[in-house]
This record gives C-alpha cells, sequence and structure tokens, in this order.
C-alpha cells in the first residue's frame, strides 16, 4: 500500500527534538487506505443520498468524542442530519452563542429542520475535566483548565457542581462525571429551547408548543451501547429501548433523506 505520508520526515520537530510519531503515521495510513487504493466505501444507496440536495432532517448535537459514532448509534446515512460537535454537547445560552453555534441555527431555520437531538454520553472527557479540575484558569492554566472550562458555556454554576456531585459519589469520579455530563445536557435541552425558532415562532420552544418541532435528550451509555431519554416533564430519565437495541440495528435498513426528486 502507498504510503500518505513518510514517518522518518516528521522525526524531529522544529525545534529539533526528535518525537516519535511512527504510530501515529501507521494509523493514518490506515484510515486513508480506502483512498490510497482507490476503493469506494459507499454502498449505491449512500452514493445516491450524497449526490441528492442537502435537506437534512435533524440537527443533531453531540459531544466531540471520538468514540461516539451517531450515524451508527442512530442509525442513519448520509444527508439525514445536521450536526453540531462541542465538548460535553454543550450549548450555551443564545446571547453567548458564537459564530459556529448560530450559524448552525441559522441553517437549521433555512432548511426548515423540525427535529433537534441532543446526546450526550458516559465518560465523557469535558465532564472528567471538569470534575477534575472544578474551578478552571482557561487563560493561565494548562490544556485540561480549557477543556473543563467549556462546560461553563452551558450557564451553569460548574465548579459548585463538580464538587457536590463528586461529594454525593463518595469520590468517584467517574459516576460524577456521568451525573455532571447529564447536567449539562439538561441545561443545553433549556438554552437549546429559547433560540430564535422557525415560522413566526420567536423560539423553538415555541415551535414545540405549536406542534412545529421535536427536541430530544439522549444519554448514551459507551460500555453498555444503550440510550436513556430525559422526560422535561417529570424532570427524570428512563431507559430507552432495549439493552440489545444497537446489536439488533447492525441488520436493519439505515434511514436515508426522501428523495428530492
Amino acid at each position: 500500500m502507498a504510503s500518505f505520508s513518510d514517518p522518518h520526515k516528521c522525526a524531529h520537530n522544529d525545534d529539533g527534538h526528535k518525537h516519535d510519531h511512527e504510530h501515529f503515521h501507521t494509523d493514518l495510513n490506515a484510515i486513508m487506505s480506502h483512498v490510497l487504493e482507490g476503493k469506494d466505501p459507499f454502498t449505491a444507496e449512500e452514493a445516491k443520498a450524497m449526490a441528492s440536495p442537502h435537506n437534512p432532517e435533524v440537527f443533531l448535537i453531540c459531544c466531540i468524542d471520538s468514540r461516539i459514532q451517531p450515524a451508527k448509534v442512530l442509525d442513519y446515512g448520509p444527508g439525514v442530519t445536521l450536526e453540531y460537535r462541542p465538548i460535553a454537547a454543550v450549548v450555551p445560552p443564545p446571547e453567548e452563542a458564537d459564530a459556529d453555534l448560530s450559524s448552525r441555527m441559522a441553517f437549521r431555520r433555512l432548511k426548515d429542520i423540525d427535529n433537534i437531538i441532543i446526546v450526550c454520553h458516559s465518560d465523557c472527557g469535558g465532564a472528567a475535566a471538569a470534575i477534575a479540575v472544578p474551578d478552571p484558569d482557561p487563560k493561565d492554566g494548562g490544556d485540561l483548565d480549557i477543556v473543563a472550562s467549556s462546560l461553563q458555556r452551558s450557564g451553569l454554576d460548574i465548579p459548585k457542581l463538580s464538587k457536590q456531585f463528586l461529594t454525593a459519589a463518595n469520590g468517584d469520579s467517574r459516576t460524577a462525571g456521568d451525573t455532571l455530563a447529564k447536567e449539562v445536557g439538561v441545561q443545553s435541552l433549556k438554552n437549546v429551547l429559547q433560540y430564535k425558532g422557525r415560522d413566526g415562532s420567536a423560539t423553538i420552544e415555541e415551535e414545540m408548543k405549536s406542534g412545529k418541532a421535536n427536541v430530544l435528550l439522549l444519554f448514551y451509555n459507551l460500555e453498555q451501547r444503550s440510550f436513556e431519554q430525559y422526560n422535561a416533564k417529570a424532570g427524570k430519565w428512563a431507559p430507552l429501548g432495549k439493552k440489545d437495541s444497537a446489536a439488533a440495528s447492525k441488520n436493519s435498513k439505515p434511514h436515508y433523506p426522501p428523495s428530492a426528486a
């Protein structure tokens, strides 16, 4: 197989120090293998969906974590979702939105997308960082401080909640992190509802009340490969579907958007 790049050429950094990048480049070659070998990884149906006009049906907000693959766990194909993937799936209040999020919200209105799904998950690195560094200093601290501070965009008192959840979990940082990830997800849901709506609705919340929009908050357990859904009225999380639903979906047909033809 042809090499995507020569690892020996990157053996030294600009500072003259030697670094072992061979493992990284081996992995990169594996990722690029289908391109280098001229293989097409897409099915005929996927190719057709990719060649069709872009009319997504879902605005998906999901954590940046590479272990969670929305297209697999939610079983959909190309063209179905407009995606926004921030750390811990954090959505700030509208007045705090950056250009990246604002443009996606605008795209959602332009494409008239009815459905919004927010997915947070277990063992979240952002939540773990916030538990480890409850009072981060993003300006003068290290990289962990920067990651931990990203959860504060939700508008929650993250330092207080981090300490509270860690105490409640008897020092178990993993349990505390999962609890924090869910709490941030709930706040992000509340924030999403305050963004500008479509079709004359002032907010997305108004869209929901008039039956024009559906908003769903999910928590995905990476180890069990199962979902929980948040019930806003009850203020509780509950298991969604069967535990083996992810395995069963392997034999089901992925969802594609309707043909625009």
